[in-house]
């Protein structure tokens, strides 16, 4: 991530006391080289990351100064690093009280996206779309989605796009167009097996939920069956990244788990009707 270049990488010293802290006894002896080694405190801080789960009251020290500095060097992972340091206030995960702090993650995500962060950038469509630190906006959560979507291949920008043209917010209901993007992410996601879960989950289950809705009258039995198979194997994957996605702590998918699980027997039902 870090690039610092000729700039001066230094941790503050709330960050040394939490970094001491953090370091094995061993090395504490070059704890001042450590806390001014930008690759030594980003691998500490990629193996926190990494481990996953609630992050200690040092770990949140520590990781927060060091994204700070980060985005203070302008190096080309500022807008990374302002992303992520967004998220993590967004979810409460580094706030001293453990609440989310919308306020500060809208303005880092500000940073990012002005940075070019095409994540930053969709989070930014996410607060204003649910309102988070700023009144609902639909058309500028519109906005934030569409520029994402045509800036770069990003399978999320593309499904929320598809979002809002399914459901008419901002734009005008075009549910074909809709599942358009809806495929278009799909098919970026079967190039990259490292997409996130949710968002596998989340492209999957909608493009089944179009594929499942798209009976029509005098249909033949057997591509009505093919359909209705296509639409559950796509469910049934969906379901899966769920799971993995609640696995990590994204409990909010709980719902549209149950939602796929629902969907799979329907498809069942639907099977074996004459």
């Amino acid at each position: 991530m870090a690039n610092a270049e000729n700039r001066t990488f230094n941790l503050p010293a709330e960050a040394l006391a939490a970094l001491s802290r953090l370091i094995e006894p061993a090395t504490k002896d070059a704890l001042d080289a450590i806390a001014e080694d930008i690759a030594a405190c980003e691998n500490l801080y990629r193996a926190i990351m990494d481990r996953g789960g609630q992050l200690s009251e040092d770990e949140a020290v520590f990781v927060k100064a060091f994204l700070e500095e980060v985005i203070s060097l302008e190096g080309e992972d500022a807008g990374d690093a302002a992303c992520t340091l967004g998220a993590l206030h967004y979810s409460g995960s580094i706030t001293p009280d453990g609440e989310p702090d919308y306020e500060r993650a809208f303005e880092l995500y500000s940073t990012g996206a002005a940075l070019g962060n095409t994540q930053a950038l969709v989070n930014l469509g996410y607060c204003h779309q649910y309102g988070r630190s700023v009144p609902v906006s639909p058309k500028d959560a519109f906005e934030c989605f569409q520029r994402a979507a045509f800036t770069t291949s990003m399978p999320e920008a593309i499904y929320k796009l598809g979002d809002m043209y399914e459901r008419g917010c901002y734009v005008e209901r075009d549910s074909e167009l809709a599942f358009g993007l809806y495929r278009k992410a799909f098919l970026l996601i079967q190039d990259n097996p490292d997409e996130a879960p949710e968002i596998k989950a989340s492209v999957c289950h909608r493009v089944a939920d179009h594929i499942a809705a798209d009976d029509k009258e005098d249909e033949p039995v057997a591509e009505r069956r093919e359909r209705l198979l296509t639409a559950l194997e796509l469910y049934q994957s969906a379901e899966r990244d769920y799971y993995r996605a609640i696995g990590t702590g994204a409990y909010y998918y709980d719902r549209r788990l149950d939602e796929v699980i629902a969907a799979e027997e329907r498809m069942r039902t639907e099977f074996l009707r004459r």
